[in-house]
């Protein structure tokens, strides 16, 4: 994994960002994907399906709310869909962030 949008970490993320964003360092199988949430309380509302916007990229449309503490896992546990062209698992990533308040 190259990035995620927004940074793992960021406690100062824009509630109007629509998109959760994350990129690999090679091309990906397409089929799958796997953003995993710890809880229901912590994980962002979707607004669509996670889609691949090129063979590096896959989004999740999103609707965050101001001030909360989200959790998104980017591979983790027995959900390991992001997968190289070879089949390998992409290594497990968790993507702790907090959003503005109002």
């Amino acid at each position: 994994m190259v990035r995620t949008i927004p940074e793992a970490g960021n406690l100062k993320v824009d509630p109007a960002l629509a998109e959760l964003r994350v990129e690999f360092d090679r091309d990906m199988s397409q089929g799958s994907f796997a953003w995993v949430q710890k809880s229901a309380e912590t994980f962002p509302k979707t607004t669509g399906k996670p889609r691949w916007v090129t063979p590096r990229v896959c989004v999740l449309p999103v609707q965050l709310e101001p001030g909360r503490e989200y959790w998104v896992g980017i591979n983790g546990g027995r959900f390991q869909g992001f997968r190289d062209l070879s089949g390998r698992p992409a290594e497990e990533h968790p993507l702790p962030f907090r959003t503005r308040g109002k």
